[in-house]
C-alpha cells in the first residue's frame, strides 16, 4: 500500500493511493516521486531540511523507474519516425 497525506483521488486504482502531500505532512512519508515526461521516475529525498523516509531512493520509486525504462525500449510499441 502506498500512502500520503492530503487530499487523495476519490478512486485509487488497485492498492495505491495517489496523493497530494501538504508541506507539513512531507515529514511522515516514506517516498516521494516527482513523475514527468522529462524526469521521468525522480525520488525526492528531502523536502526542505527534512529528511523524507530515510533520505535515501526507496523501492517504490526504483520499481517504478526499472518498470518504466523495461517498457521504452521494449519494440514492439516503437513507431517509427521517418526524418
Amino acid at each position: 500500500m502506498v500512502e500520503a497525506v492530503g487530499a487523495c483521488a476519490p478512486e485509487p486504482p488497485r492498492s495505491q493511493r495517489l496523493c497530494i502531500a501538504p508541506a507539513l505532512g512531507t515529514r511522515s512519508l516514506r517516498e516521494m516521486l516527482l513523475l514527468g515526461s522529462s524526469v521521468k521516475v525522480a525520488p525526492v529525498v528531502q523536502w526542505d531540511e527534512y529528511l523524507i523516509g530515510d533520505g535515501r531512493p526507496g523501492p517504490v520509486a526504483k520499481a517504478l523507474l526499472r518498470l518504466l525504462d523495461e517498457d521504452m525500449r521494449r519494440g514492439d510499441r516503437l513507431i517509427p519516425v521517418p526524418y
